[in-house]
């Protein structure tokens, strides 16, 4: 068992299996109705307790590597499935909003955050040179976790167990597998003698020194801006796709190949960071978004269905290697011995977006028409660029700042 447990393979299904199921935290919407329909709570009122536990999440992320570098990477484990399990059975107790924000936006949320940084800046130790590939495979895990179960557990919420029991059922399944797998990362990895490097950094950067450098803010713009277009539209595809009048059907295939582009763009874009470079991979990816502004000015003006399909699809490609690049970035130019708490850094910016990527709904709502969202996108796209760009001359002055310490 020891020898199975220092298997870096081993390390990596336990990685993928945890992810999986803390992925769960995206199902939130097959408890809306039911939730509602017995409380008579107004959507407004329910969807407040999935952006809390979205926002909580970036704090998880970012309070892992605070408690691994202050006391253990286990106590900071150890705490994060506390969490999660308690949020998962105390939301299943729900009687007012004030438990079901606590227990699903707060408890869930930051768990499930703590434990997601603790398993993927722990697994890429294991692979030296392999580091974007391997983050993104767990992070399509995490991705997919919400798709593959989600049916399933909509049909136990509505029907049969009810949504009480569906809560418990996550929380039980949850705990059994993490305790089944948390021995795994806490292993100690091996010393890589492969001749491979974790990272290319010249220097291993101190959090501090990290959040001194303008790398780090441009890094921090770039990957703002593109995740905030990115989930703007992703979260009003069916309606563009209608405003145009797409057929439901047609649609649904082109939300579908949406989210499965999102889910290969993990792994294809992790390979590629390991093979090219983040940089260039960003350089790509602000293109990409560029083309995929204009390209949806034209689909939305000439109600070009199969365009914006293909704009669809090539959306969830560069969406997920967004998720990817702030892993393969971090430990590329920071360096991996401050990977955990930098890592966490680093993810919370995403706050900014999930607090404003909502804002395409209110110019729809304002305008009556998503095409000035798009103009908008197109300027944002190519400031996404500028910045990126400018990039490799602050990493440069920080690399020469920080050569003799």
């Amino acid at each position: 068992m020891k020898k199975l447990m220092r298997n870096p393979i081993a390390v990596l299904v336990c990685g993928m299996a945890s992810l999986l199921l803390f992925g769960l935290i995206y199902v939130w919407s097959i408890f809306v109705a039911p939730l509602e329909a017995e409380f008579g709570w107004t959507r407004a009122e329910t969807s407040v307790a999935y952006t809390l536990s979205m926002l909580c999440l970036f704090v998880g992320m970012a309070l892992n590597g605070v408690l691994a570098a202050r006391l253990s990477q286990k106590t900071a484990l150890m705490l994060g499935i506390t969490l999660a399990v308690s949020g998962f059975l105390g939301s299943s107790c729900t009687v007012s909003l004030f438990t079901l924000y606590l227990f699903y936006g707060v408890f869930v949320g930051t768990g499930i955050g703590i434990c997601y940084n603790a398993w993927l800046t722990g697994v890429v130790h294991w692979f030296p040179g392999r580091s974007g590939f391997v983050s993104g495979i767990l992070l399509a895990g995490f991705g997919m976790g919400g798709l593959l179960f989600s049916p399933l557990l909509s049909h136990f919420a509505t029907s049969g167990p009810g949504w009480r029991n569906v809560f418990r059922m996550i929380g039980i399944v949850l705990l059994a597998v993490s305790v089944l797998t948390a021995g795994f990362l806490l292993q100690e990895p091996p010393q890589a003698g492969n001749g491979k490097k974790d990272s290319s950094a010249s220097h291993d950067f101190t959090t501090r020194q990290m959040l001194a450098s303008p790398s780090f803010y441009l890094f921090s713009i770039w990957k703002v801006i593109l995740s905030l277009l990115g989930q703007a539209v992703i979260g009003q595809a069916a309606l563009i796709a209608a405003d145009i009048g797409m057929p439901a059907t047609l649609s649904a295939i082109g939300v579908g190949l949406l989210s499965a582009g999102n889910g290969l763009g993990r792994p294809l874009s992790g390979w590629l960071a390991d093979r090219f470079g983040s940089w260039k991979l960003m350089v790509a990816l602000s293109a990409i978004f560029v083309f995929l502004s204009i390209g949806m000015v034209a689909a939305y003006q000439g109600s070009y269905a199969h365009l914006l399909i293909l704009l669809f699809v090539l959306l969830g490609l560069a969406y997920g290697s967004m998720a990817l690049l702030a892993s393969s970035f971090t430990g590329e130019i920071y360096g991996m011995k401050y990977y955990r708490l930098n890592y966490g850094v680093v993810s919370s910016t995403s706050i900014v977006g999930t607090l404003v990527a909502s804002y395409i709904s209110i110019i729809k709502t304002a305008t009556g028409s998503y095409l000035n969202f798009f103009y908008i996108m197109i300027g944002a796209s190519l400031f996404s660029f500028l910045s990126v760009v400018i990039l490799p001359f602050s990493i440069r002055r920080m690399n020469r700042k920080y050569a003799h310490t």
